[in-house]
């Protein structure tokens, strides 16, 4: 067992020196003898998991590293990955949580966080989201391209849902546009009358938005909306990091 906390001492160091670090400054660092390092060493270059600049001497990681990583993470759906902080958000307000993603163009909801006394405001799985409506979808669409944008919007049904719904194209190109900047959107009551949702971004490993977290409250006078806004682009930042985003 030692052997193996060992190994991964060292990798754990050289992951934080891309500049790599010579076989004196690995044993120092981890107070280890040289002879010992120099076997732990000798052992992951061997395996490909660590290399050895020949002009310099010092060791870095090995791509054999960065495809286990590549590997981590494509095995790795944002469904699966996003569960847990659903759940802790879903702990902490004990309000309707769910998970979002864009599929063939459509924002789909692909899981939900619930309880027997929300059911009213329960979202099925395999729903779609109207971007005229729903902060799930907008939340998405609004990370896109403009000329994905206006595909999406000539397609879209501006249906009425809710006295709120937006039935115009442009007011719903203007309301993306402020999402974006702002980094989060609300549907106050444009989906269903006395209910206001909350969504954030989720972002893939390389920053492209892939999916929203939202939550659904019943509208009251005091809907600590900074406070769950708050929470909820915390609970996206995460997914996003457990997915390889680097802020």
């Amino acid at each position: 067992m030692q052997l193996v906390e060992r190994i991964f001492m060292v990798l754990e160091l050289l992951s934080n020196k891309p500049e790599g670090l010579m076989i004196t400054e690995i044993s120092k660092s981890l107070d280890l003898p040289v002879s010992t390092t120099h076997r732990l060493l000798a052992s992951l270059k061997d395996n490909d998991y660590v290399l050895q600049d020949k002009e310099t001497s010092r060791y870095r990681l090995g791509l054999k590293v960065v495809s286990l990583a590549v590997g981590y993470l494509n095995n790795n759906n944002v469904k699966t990955v996003a569960r847990p902080f659903l759940e802790d958000l879903f702990n902490k307000y004990e309000e309707v949580i769910f998970l979002t993603v864009m599929e063939n163009k459509k924002s789909i909801c692909i899981d939900t966080v619930n309880s027997g006394d929300r059911i009213k405001f329960y979202v099925k799985i395999g729903s779609e989201m109207p971007l005229n409506g729903a902060s799930a979808a907008q939340a998405i669409v609004a990370y896109l391209e403009e000329k994905e944008i206006d595909e999406i919007l000539e397609k879209s049904e501006f249906k009425r849902y809710s006295k709120n719904t937006l039935t115009d194209c442009l007011e719903v190109k203007e309301k993306l546009s402020k999402i974006r900047e702002a980094g989060y959107a609300v549907c106050d009551e444009e989906l269903d009358d006395g209910v206001i949702a909350i969504s954030t971004p989720i972002r893939n490993m390389y920053g492209k938005v892939i999916g929203s977290v939202t939550m659904i409250s019943i509208k009251t006078e005091n809907n600590e909306i900074e406070n769950k806004i708050h929470s909820l682009i915390d609970t996206a930042d995460k997914i996003s990091t457990s997915l390889g985003w680097m802020k």
